[in-house]
């Protein structure tokens, strides 16, 4: 994934920071198209959902104070440390 090839190399980013680097994240989609449900959404929030919950990337430092959240994503293999067998 572009995602985390870009995290690998560049470090801990933020979202907006992802998406200044890769276009494919910008922009606009619509996941279900002509249903009452759907509408225009982006797509870097579901990407980064997505790695998340497969375990590739991990919140990481947080840019904002301690009311705001403003995480920089990280590749889980740099920021975990490896789990005991």
């Amino acid at each position: 994934s572009a995602v985390l090839r870009h995290l690998r190399g560049a470090g801990p980013c933020t979202a907006r920071q992802l998406r200044e680097a890769l276009p494919e994240l910008t922009g606009t989609y619509d996941p279900a198209p002509g249903k009452a449900y759907g509408g225009e959404g982006h797509p870097a929030p579901r990407v980064l959902t997505v790695l998340s919950a497969r375990g590739e990337i991990v919140r990481g430092p947080n840019d904002g104070g301690w009311t705001t959240s403003r995480p920089r994503w990280a590749a889980a293999g740099q920021w975990l440390p490896p789990a005991d067998p």
